[in-house]
Protein backbone atom coordinates (compact mmCIF):
# COMPACT_ATOMS: atom_id res chain seq x y z
CA UNK A 1 0.00 0.00 0.00
CA UNK A 2 1.54 3.61 -1.15
CA UNK A 3 1.42 6.18 -3.23
CA UNK A 4 2.38 4.25 -6.51
CA UNK A 5 0.29 1.36 -6.29
CA UNK A 6 -0.02 -0.33 -8.97
CA UNK A 7 -3.24 -0.58 -10.87
CA UNK A 8 -4.47 1.37 -8.05
CA UNK A 9 -8.40 1.19 -7.98
CA UNK A 10 -8.84 3.52 -4.87
CA UNK A 11 -7.27 6.49 -3.62
CA UNK A 12 -8.03 7.12 0.03
CA UNK A 13 -6.83 11.14 1.25
CA UNK A 14 -6.93 11.68 4.64
CA UNK A 15 -6.15 15.45 5.54
CA UNK A 16 -4.45 16.06 8.67
CA UNK A 17 -4.39 19.04 11.02
CA UNK A 18 -3.61 18.79 14.68
CA UNK A 19 -5.87 15.52 14.84
CA UNK A 20 -4.33 13.09 18.15
CA UNK A 21 -2.04 10.85 17.15
CA UNK A 22 -4.23 7.96 18.56
CA UNK A 23 -6.89 8.49 16.36
CA UNK A 24 -5.08 8.30 12.77
CA UNK A 25 -3.54 5.83 14.43
CA UNK A 26 -6.90 3.60 14.59
CA UNK A 27 -7.71 4.77 11.14
CA UNK A 28 -4.66 3.36 9.72
CA UNK A 29 -4.48 0.25 11.44
CA UNK A 30 -8.06 -0.13 10.00
CA UNK A 31 -6.58 -0.16 6.03
CA UNK A 32 -4.07 -1.82 7.01
CA UNK A 33 -6.28 -4.94 8.41
CA UNK A 34 -8.45 -4.36 5.28
CA UNK A 35 -4.79 -4.99 2.82
CA UNK A 36 -4.39 -8.33 5.23
CA UNK A 37 -7.64 -9.46 4.99
CA UNK A 38 -7.83 -8.09 1.08
CA UNK A 39 -4.33 -8.46 -0.65
CA UNK A 40 -6.19 -8.69 -4.25
CA UNK A 41 -8.19 -4.97 -3.79
CA UNK A 42 -5.25 -2.32 -4.55
CA UNK A 43 -5.94 0.51 -2.90
CA UNK A 44 -3.29 3.34 -1.48
CA UNK A 45 -3.71 5.61 1.23
CA UNK A 46 -2.27 9.23 1.08
CA UNK A 47 -1.80 11.83 4.26
CA UNK A 48 -1.55 14.81 4.10
CA UNK A 49 -0.53 17.19 7.24
CA UNK A 50 -1.48 20.50 6.63
CA UNK A 51 0.57 22.72 8.57
CA UNK A 52 0.13 20.85 11.99
CA UNK A 53 3.24 19.02 13.61
CA UNK A 54 1.39 15.99 15.12
CA UNK A 55 4.56 14.21 16.43
CA UNK A 56 5.37 10.93 15.03
CA UNK A 57 2.83 10.89 12.12
CA UNK A 58 5.13 10.27 9.86
CA UNK A 59 7.19 7.57 11.42
CA UNK A 60 3.45 6.03 11.73
CA UNK A 61 2.82 6.39 8.08
CA UNK A 62 5.71 4.63 7.13
CA UNK A 63 4.84 1.85 9.50
CA UNK A 64 1.43 1.48 8.35
CA UNK A 65 1.92 1.74 4.42
CA UNK A 66 0.22 4.81 3.87
CA UNK A 67 2.21 7.95 2.27
CA UNK A 68 2.84 10.90 4.01
CA UNK A 69 3.47 14.43 3.00
CA UNK A 70 3.63 17.89 5.00
CA UNK A 71 2.68 21.39 3.85
CA UNK A 72 2.13 24.58 4.51
CA UNK A 73 -1.17 24.99 5.90
CA UNK A 74 -3.81 26.31 3.43
CA UNK A 75 -6.80 24.20 4.84
CA UNK A 76 -9.01 21.78 4.26
CA UNK A 77 -9.15 22.31 0.42
CA UNK A 78 -5.54 22.51 -0.12
CA UNK A 79 -5.15 19.66 1.61
CA UNK A 80 -7.64 17.62 -0.55
CA UNK A 81 -5.98 19.48 -3.92
CA UNK A 82 -2.94 18.06 -2.86
CA UNK A 83 -4.41 14.19 -2.14
CA UNK A 84 -6.43 14.82 -5.40
CA UNK A 85 -2.98 15.69 -7.41
CA UNK A 86 -1.06 12.44 -5.96
CA UNK A 87 -3.83 10.28 -6.13
CA UNK A 88 -3.16 7.60 -9.22
CA UNK A 89 -6.61 5.59 -8.42
CA UNK A 90 -9.23 4.66 -10.38
CA UNK A 91 -11.36 6.25 -7.98
CA UNK A 92 -11.00 8.80 -4.92
CA UNK A 93 -12.67 8.76 -1.41
CA UNK A 94 -11.61 11.82 1.13
CA UNK A 95 -12.05 10.76 4.90
CA UNK A 96 -11.65 12.30 7.50
CA UNK A 97 -8.64 11.64 10.17
CA UNK A 98 -10.83 11.68 13.07
CA UNK A 99 -13.63 9.49 11.77
CA UNK A 100 -13.77 5.61 11.17
CA UNK A 101 -14.18 3.10 8.66
CA UNK A 102 -16.05 -0.43 9.12
CA UNK A 103 -13.48 -3.15 9.34
CA UNK A 104 -15.20 -4.77 6.08
CA UNK A 105 -15.21 -1.88 4.42
CA UNK A 106 -13.07 -3.28 1.07
CA UNK A 107 -15.76 -5.71 0.33
CA UNK A 108 -18.83 -3.21 0.69
CA UNK A 109 -16.62 -1.04 -1.90
CA UNK A 110 -15.86 -4.05 -3.93
CA UNK A 111 -19.51 -5.13 -4.62
CA UNK A 112 -20.73 -1.10 -5.28
CA UNK A 113 -17.33 -0.83 -7.85
CA UNK A 114 -18.95 -3.30 -9.94
CA UNK A 115 -21.28 -0.74 -11.52
CA UNK A 116 -18.78 1.34 -12.55
CA UNK A 117 -20.07 5.04 -12.61
CA UNK A 118 -19.07 8.31 -11.81
CA UNK A 119 -20.07 8.79 -8.45
CA UNK A 120 -20.94 6.15 -6.17
CA UNK A 121 -23.35 7.03 -3.36
CA UNK A 122 -23.27 5.44 0.36
CA UNK A 123 -25.08 5.32 3.42
CA UNK A 124 -23.15 6.13 6.59
CA UNK A 125 -23.38 5.85 10.44
CA UNK A 126 -23.56 8.94 12.54
CA UNK A 127 -22.18 8.46 15.67
CA UNK A 128 -23.36 10.47 18.48
CA UNK A 129 -21.87 11.07 22.33
CA UNK A 130 -24.02 7.92 23.47
CA UNK A 131 -25.28 6.39 20.40
CA UNK A 132 -24.91 5.16 16.65
CA UNK A 133 -27.21 5.97 13.82
CA UNK A 134 -27.73 4.50 10.34
CA UNK A 135 -28.55 6.70 8.04
CA UNK A 136 -29.75 4.60 5.30
CA UNK A 137 -31.50 7.51 2.95
CA UNK A 138 -33.74 7.03 -0.12
CA UNK A 139 -32.07 6.78 -4.05
CA UNK A 140 -33.12 10.17 -4.90
CA UNK A 141 -32.96 12.20 -8.26
CA UNK A 142 -30.39 14.85 -9.79
CA UNK A 143 -33.01 17.78 -8.59
CA UNK A 144 -33.61 16.29 -5.39
CA UNK A 145 -29.35 16.17 -4.30
CA UNK A 146 -28.80 19.74 -5.97
CA UNK A 147 -31.93 20.84 -3.40
CA UNK A 148 -30.07 19.23 -0.46
CA UNK A 149 -26.63 20.49 -1.04
CA UNK A 150 -28.04 24.44 -1.60
CA UNK A 151 -30.46 24.04 0.90
CA UNK A 152 -28.52 21.71 3.60
CA UNK A 153 -32.04 21.19 5.23
CA UNK A 154 -34.95 20.37 2.78
CA UNK A 155 -37.34 17.56 3.15
CA UNK A 156 -35.55 15.68 6.01
CA UNK A 157 -32.25 16.16 3.99
CA UNK A 158 -30.54 17.12 6.80
CA UNK A 159 -27.56 18.82 8.04
CA UNK A 160 -26.66 16.69 10.98
CA UNK A 161 -28.03 13.46 9.94
CA UNK A 162 -31.98 14.22 10.38
CA UNK A 163 -33.94 11.13 8.72
CA UNK A 164 -32.29 10.76 4.88
CA UNK A 165 -28.72 12.37 5.74
CA UNK A 166 -27.28 14.69 3.69
CA UNK A 167 -25.98 14.73 0.59
CA UNK A 168 -23.28 17.77 1.62
CA UNK A 169 -20.89 14.95 2.69
CA UNK A 170 -17.63 14.37 0.83
CA UNK A 171 -16.75 11.27 2.40
CA UNK A 172 -20.02 9.59 1.61
CA UNK A 173 -19.33 9.34 -1.65
CA UNK A 174 -16.16 7.32 -4.08
CA UNK A 175 -15.50 9.70 -7.37
CA UNK A 176 -14.11 8.37 -10.49
CA UNK A 177 -10.81 10.02 -10.66
CA UNK A 178 -10.47 10.65 -14.57
CA UNK A 179 -14.15 12.16 -14.36
CA UNK A 180 -13.21 14.50 -12.31
CA UNK A 181 -10.30 15.69 -14.21
CA UNK A 182 -12.17 16.06 -17.33
CA UNK A 183 -14.82 18.34 -16.06
CA UNK A 184 -11.76 19.91 -14.11
CA UNK A 185 -13.66 19.90 -10.53
CA UNK A 186 -11.31 20.94 -8.10
CA UNK A 187 -11.36 22.50 -4.46
CA UNK A 188 -12.37 26.22 -4.00
CA UNK A 189 -9.37 27.46 -1.98
CA UNK A 190 -10.63 30.46 -1.36
CA UNK A 191 -12.64 29.28 1.00
CA UNK A 192 -12.09 27.84 5.06
CA UNK A 193 -15.89 26.93 5.40
CA UNK A 194 -18.17 25.32 2.79
CA UNK A 195 -15.38 24.39 0.27
CA UNK A 196 -17.04 20.33 0.21
CA UNK A 197 -20.55 22.00 0.04
CA UNK A 198 -19.22 23.96 -3.43
CA UNK A 199 -17.18 20.62 -4.48
CA UNK A 200 -20.02 18.71 -4.88
CA UNK A 201 -22.12 21.07 -6.37
CA UNK A 202 -19.73 21.38 -8.85
CA UNK A 203 -19.57 17.60 -8.86
CA UNK A 204 -23.28 17.02 -9.54
CA UNK A 205 -23.54 20.23 -12.22
CA UNK A 206 -21.48 17.87 -14.39
CA UNK A 207 -24.56 15.19 -14.75
CA UNK A 208 -22.48 12.63 -13.58
CA UNK A 209 -23.90 9.17 -13.61
CA UNK A 210 -24.53 7.35 -10.35
CA UNK A 211 -25.75 5.00 -8.17
CA UNK A 212 -26.76 4.40 -4.28
CA UNK A 213 -24.93 0.99 -2.58
CA UNK A 214 -27.46 -0.85 0.00
CA UNK A 215 -24.53 -0.95 2.50
CA UNK A 216 -22.92 2.05 4.11
CA UNK A 217 -19.49 1.56 6.04
CA UNK A 218 -18.76 5.24 6.77
CA UNK A 219 -18.84 6.26 10.43
CA UNK A 220 -18.60 10.41 10.79
CA UNK A 221 -17.80 10.80 14.28
CA UNK A 222 -19.58 14.33 15.13
CA UNK A 223 -17.99 16.56 17.18
CA UNK A 224 -19.21 19.84 17.93
CA UNK A 225 -16.10 21.21 18.83
CA UNK A 226 -15.02 20.86 15.53
CA UNK A 227 -17.96 22.98 14.29
CA UNK A 228 -17.67 25.69 16.63
CA UNK A 229 -17.55 29.12 16.11
CA UNK A 230 -15.96 29.77 19.57
CA UNK A 231 -13.38 32.79 20.23
CA UNK A 232 -14.16 33.95 16.64
CA UNK A 233 -15.44 37.72 16.10
CA UNK A 234 -18.79 38.17 14.41
CA UNK A 235 -17.18 40.15 11.53
CA UNK A 236 -14.48 37.23 11.25
CA UNK A 237 -17.39 34.68 10.74
CA UNK A 238 -19.31 37.04 8.58
CA UNK A 239 -16.40 37.55 6.02
CA UNK A 240 -16.11 33.71 6.02
CA UNK A 241 -19.76 32.76 5.29
CA UNK A 242 -19.86 35.83 2.96
CA UNK A 243 -17.30 33.80 0.35
CA UNK A 244 -19.40 30.56 0.81
CA UNK A 245 -22.60 32.52 0.03
CA UNK A 246 -21.16 34.63 -3.29
CA UNK A 247 -20.00 30.21 -4.38
CA UNK A 248 -23.28 29.49 -3.85
CA UNK A 249 -24.78 32.57 -5.09
CA UNK A 250 -22.64 31.71 -8.25
CA UNK A 251 -22.98 28.04 -8.72
CA UNK A 252 -26.87 28.58 -7.66
CA UNK A 253 -27.28 30.56 -11.17
CA UNK A 254 -25.62 27.73 -13.38
CA UNK A 255 -27.74 25.35 -11.70
CA UNK A 256 -30.82 27.23 -13.03
CA UNK A 257 -29.55 27.92 -16.61
CA UNK A 258 -28.68 23.83 -16.20
CA UNK A 259 -32.69 23.39 -15.49
CA UNK A 260 -31.72 21.41 -12.12
CA UNK A 261 -33.10 24.17 -9.71
CA UNK A 262 -36.16 26.60 -10.08
CA UNK A 263 -35.26 30.06 -9.85
CA UNK A 264 -37.91 30.37 -6.57
CA UNK A 265 -35.77 27.31 -5.44
CA UNK A 266 -32.52 29.25 -5.74
CA UNK A 267 -33.89 32.11 -3.98
CA UNK A 268 -35.30 30.23 -0.98
CA UNK A 269 -32.33 28.22 -0.32
CA UNK A 270 -30.25 31.12 -0.58
CA UNK A 271 -32.72 32.81 1.52
CA UNK A 272 -32.68 30.02 3.99
CA UNK A 273 -29.03 29.44 4.01
CA UNK A 274 -27.99 32.64 4.91
CA UNK A 275 -30.80 33.26 7.82
CA UNK A 276 -29.42 30.17 8.90
CA UNK A 277 -25.57 31.38 8.64
CA UNK A 278 -27.13 34.55 11.01
CA UNK A 279 -28.68 32.25 14.00
CA UNK A 280 -25.36 30.45 14.47
CA UNK A 281 -23.69 33.69 14.24
CA UNK A 282 -26.15 34.55 16.82
CA UNK A 283 -25.72 31.71 18.88
CA UNK A 284 -22.18 32.43 19.31
CA UNK A 285 -22.36 35.93 20.26
CA UNK A 286 -25.09 35.14 23.16
CA UNK A 287 -23.03 31.80 24.12
CA UNK A 288 -19.60 33.92 24.20
CA UNK A 289 -21.72 36.54 26.47
CA UNK A 290 -20.81 39.05 23.95
CA UNK A 291 -22.48 42.83 24.18
CA UNK A 292 -25.03 43.53 20.97
CA UNK A 293 -22.96 46.05 19.60
CA UNK A 294 -19.90 43.78 19.08
CA UNK A 295 -22.20 41.71 16.16
CA UNK A 296 -23.96 44.31 15.46
CA UNK A 297 -22.15 45.23 12.09
CA UNK A 298 -22.25 41.57 10.63
CA UNK A 299 -25.34 40.68 11.69
CA UNK A 300 -27.11 44.11 9.71
CA UNK A 301 -24.74 42.17 6.45
CA UNK A 302 -26.65 39.01 6.87
CA UNK A 303 -29.97 40.65 7.46
CA UNK A 304 -29.35 42.95 4.32
CA UNK A 305 -27.77 39.45 2.08
CA UNK A 306 -31.44 37.99 2.68
CA UNK A 307 -33.26 40.22 2.36
CA UNK A 308 -31.86 40.19 -1.35
CA UNK A 309 -33.47 36.66 -1.77
CA UNK A 310 -36.16 36.70 -0.04
CA UNK A 311 -39.11 34.80 -1.14
CA UNK A 312 -42.20 32.67 0.52
CA UNK A 313 -40.40 29.68 2.01
CA UNK A 314 -42.52 26.85 1.46
CA UNK A 315 -43.16 23.67 4.55
CA UNK A 316 -40.72 21.45 3.23
CA UNK A 317 -38.23 23.39 4.73
CA UNK A 318 -38.11 23.50 8.90
CA UNK A 319 -40.71 25.53 10.63
CA UNK A 320 -38.15 27.46 13.01
CA UNK A 321 -35.87 27.95 9.63
CA UNK A 322 -39.05 29.86 8.35
CA UNK A 323 -40.19 32.15 11.42
CA UNK A 324 -36.29 32.92 12.12
CA UNK A 325 -35.92 34.27 8.42
CA UNK A 326 -38.85 35.68 8.32
CA UNK A 327 -38.01 37.81 12.05
CA UNK A 328 -34.69 38.86 11.15
CA UNK A 329 -35.93 39.93 7.50
CA UNK A 330 -38.58 41.32 9.01
CA UNK A 331 -37.75 43.13 12.68
CA UNK A 332 -34.11 42.97 12.54
CA UNK A 333 -31.19 41.20 14.01
CA UNK A 334 -31.37 43.20 17.14
CA UNK A 335 -34.78 41.94 17.70
CA UNK A 336 -33.65 38.43 16.97
CA UNK A 337 -31.12 39.39 19.63
CA UNK A 338 -33.48 40.29 22.34
CA UNK A 339 -35.43 37.22 21.87
CA UNK A 340 -32.83 33.95 21.91
CA UNK A 341 -30.75 35.37 24.73
CA UNK A 342 -34.02 35.74 26.62
CA UNK A 343 -34.82 32.24 25.80
CA UNK A 344 -31.53 31.06 26.61
CA UNK A 345 -32.43 32.23 30.15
Amino acid sequence: MGAFEKNCLVSFVVPVYRTPLTQVEALLKTFSSARERCPSFPFEVLVIEDGSHVEGLSDLCQRLGAFYSWQENGGPASARKTGMERACGKYLSFVDSDDALEEGFLEILQEALKKEDDILVFPYFLEGSDRTVAIRPSEHALHEIMLSLFFASYRGLSSYGGEEGWYGYLWRYLYRREFLLEHRIQFERSLTSGEDNCFLIDVFLARPSFSFSKRGYYHYCFNTDSISRKKVSPMTIWNRDRLLIEQLEERGRKAVEAGLLSPKELRQALYCRISTFAYVTLQNIIGQRLPYREGKEALKAYRDRARAHRVRLNGNIKRGKRIFAFLLTSFGPYFCYLLMKGASR
